[in-house]
Parts: C-alpha cells; sequence; structure tokens
C-alpha cells in the first residue's frame, strides 16, 4: 500500500515536470535518478525515503522555479520581439508615411493646379454669365418699355373702340329711326303726290302731233269725240305731254297726255265714262284713260297689273285697287292683297292647282 502512494506520487512529480516543455534534462535526469535509486531499494529506511522527498520537493521547487524563470523570460522576450517588432512597423509605418505623404503632396499640387485651372474657367465663365446677364437685363428692361408702350396703345385702342362701339349703337338707333322715318316720309310724300294728282287724267296711245300747237284746245275735243258727249263741261286747268323726251322711233310708243281738270267730280265721271266703253278709238286706233299717278305707284301697278294677266289667264276674276293693292274674287269670298310677294304666293299657289287639275 505504501508502494502503491510512493508510486503516485512519483509518478505526478514526473508528469509535472514533464508538462513543463522548458524544464532543463539536467533536473529531469537527477528526478529520474532518484526515482530508480527508489525503485531498487528492498528496503527503505525511513530517513531515506524522508531525504528522497525532500529532494523530489527540492527538484520539484527547482522546476517551479526554472519553469517561472522560463515564463518571465518568455515574456520578456515577447515584449522585446513586440518592441522590436513596433519599433519595425513605426519604422516601416514612418516610411510609409513619409510616402504617402510625398505621394499626397504630388496629388494636393495637381488638385491645387486644377482648382486653379477650374478657379480660372469658371471665373471667365462669371465673367461671360454676368456679361450674358446684363444684356439679358437690358433687353428685358427694354420689352417692359415696349410693353408698356404697347399697354398703353392697347388701353388707348380699346378705348377708341369702345366710344366707337357706343356712336356705332347710336347711330344704328339713329339710322334705324331715320330709315323708318324715311319710310314714312316717303309714304307721306308718295301719298301728297298722289294726292295732289287727284284732279289728273292721263290718255294713253294718242299719236305724237295730233295735238298740233294747242293741246289745250285738242283735249276737249278729243275728249267730246271718244266719249260721244259733244255739251259735256269738262273745265280744264291745263294738258301736256309727259316730261320726257320725244320718241325718235317712229314705232315706239307716244307720250301720254296729262290733263288736269279744276273739279275732281268733272274728272271721275269723265274716267268713269271711258272705264264703261269697252274700246275707244281716234283716228281708228285705240287709246285709253287712267289715273295720273306718281312714278313709284306706277312702278307697283305695272306689276299688279302683270300679275292680273296671268291669274286672267287662269280665269281667276281680279281686280286692281287703289294705290297697288289686288282683289281676288274666290268661291270662299274676296281677298285683297297689297304686297308684291303676297300676290306672287297666290299665283304660285294657282299654278300649283292647275297643274293638280291637269
Amino acid at each position: 500500500m505504501m508502494e502503491m502512494t510512493q508510486k503516485s506520487y512519483w509518478l505526478g512529480c514526473l508528469e509535472k515536470m514533464q508538462k513543463n516543455i522548458q524544464c532543463q534534462p539536467s533536473v529531469l535526469e537527477i528526478f529520474f535518478s532518484l526515482w530508480q535509486l527508489e525503485r531498487g531499494l528492498s528496503s527503505k529506511s525511513f530517513i531515506f525515503e524522508n531525504t528522497l522527498v525532500s529532494v523530489g520537493i527540492f527538484c520539484i521547487k527547482i522546476v517551479d522555479t526554472m519553469s517561472s524563470t522560463n515564463k518571465s523570460n518568455k515574456t520578456s522576450n515577447r515584449r522585446d520581439n513586440a518592441k522590436a517588432e513596433t519599433e519595425e512597423n513605426l519604422a516601416n509605418h514612418a516610411k510609409a508615411n513619409h510616402a504617402s505623404a510625398d505621394v499626397h503632396q504630388e496629388n494636393i499640387a495637381e488638385l491645387m493646379a486644377e482648382l486653379k485651372r477650374i478657379g480660372a474657367a469658371n471665373h471667365k465663365g462669371h465673367t461671360q454669365t454676368k456679361a450674358s446677364l446684363d444684356r439679358l437685363e437690358l433687353s428685358v428692361l427694354d420689352l417692359n418699355a415696349k410693353i408698356l408702350k404697347q399697354e398703353e396703345r392697347q388701353n388707348e385702342a380699346e378705348k377708341r373702340i369702345s366710344e366707337t362701339e357706343d356712336r356705332g349703337m347710336r347711330h344704328e338707333r339713329t339710322l334705324r329711326y331715320l330709315l323708318r322715318r324715311e319710310l314714312d316720309l316717303t309714304a307721306h310724300c308718295e301719298d301728297l303726290q298722289n294726292r295732289l294728282r287727284r284732279n289728273n287724267l292721263r290718255i294713253y296711245q294718242v299719236p305724237e302731233g295730233s295735238e298740233q300747237r294747242d293741246m289745250l284746245a285738242f283735249i276737249p275735243d278729243l275728249i267730246r269725240r271718244v266719249l260721244n258727249k259733244p255739251d259735256m263741261e269738262l273745265k280744264i286747268e291745263r294738258a301736256h305731254r309727259a316730261l320726257v323726251s320725244r320718241p325718235r322711233d317712229p314705232t315706239a310708243p307716244p307720250r301720254s297726255i296729262i290733263v288736269r281738270f279744276l273739279d275732281f267730280t268733272v274728272k271721275e265721271n269723265v274716267l268713269r265714262l271711258a272705264w264703261s266703253q269697252k274700246k275707244m278709238l281716234l283716228d281708228g286706233k285705240p287709246i285709253y284713260f287712267d289715273n295720273d299717278y306718281s312714278p313709284e305707284l306706277q312702278r307697283k301697278r305695272a306689276r299688279v297689273r302683270s300679275m292680273i294677266k296671268q291669274l286672267k289667264a287662269k280665269g281667276v276674276k281680279v281686280k286692281c285697287l287703289y294705290p297697288a293693292q289686288l282683289k281676288i274674287h274666290l268661291e270662299t269670298g274676296d281677298k285683297s292683297f297689297s304686297t308684291v310677294n303676297a300676290l306672287q304666293n297666290i299665283i304660285f299657289n294657282f299654278k300649283a292647282e292647275s297643274d293638280v287639275k291637269q
């Protein structure tokens, strides 16, 4: 049992010493010799065993001391190595920094040169831009002045246009009034002219030269002869041909004769007697009696007479009324029309009815 305990002890010491890879060989040899000696003894004394144990402990202390020394040496070496490496790294870093500083100096010099070039270009561009802006500002000021002038002219033009429109509206109202007034005055004058001609009588188709030189003596004899009234009192104020040039063509219609009576009733009796006869002849040629109308009314009645001819050709009973109205006798009753457009519509309707009957 004691032998096993000692063996375990020595083996533990040996393992402890072997674990220290920095242990000196001499110490290991001494410890190994002691361990062999202890194994070789057959009988051991207590003193010897204690001596061996003390020697072993001493060896272990030596090993521990050596291990501590080795550790401190390793630590010192590591420190020296680290310091050397640090100094070398610092030197390398200094060299690298110096080289980098040179490169940086070159880059900075190039950058400064580029910045100077860019600054010069920017200064030139700025100068050009400023000049352009100055020109642009002058152009804008000129345009503003022109725009102000145009606005003033436009305002003046708008004012004049407004005034012109106002005047135009006033003129238009005045023109409408004047046109209505002119129509009223024309109608009034037309009525006055026809009223002044109420005592007048026109005789158509009397050959030129029949009166010779005395028209006032010729007309009473003409009227009494064609009307078969030799004792009729006429009371003629004056008589003359229509105030137009004598036709040079002998085949052209002769000028009408205007006769003015002093008494309106005498004129109406003569006209009624003339219309009552179917045909009046002078030297074998037909002549006609009619009222004396103004030129405008004569044109209107001429259009009406042309329409009367068209309606009579269709068997319609019509009659011309004063001043230029058309009276139609229909089965439904008599109808009067005073405008040419209405008369034209009536004629168109009669044409359509006649076409349907055919």
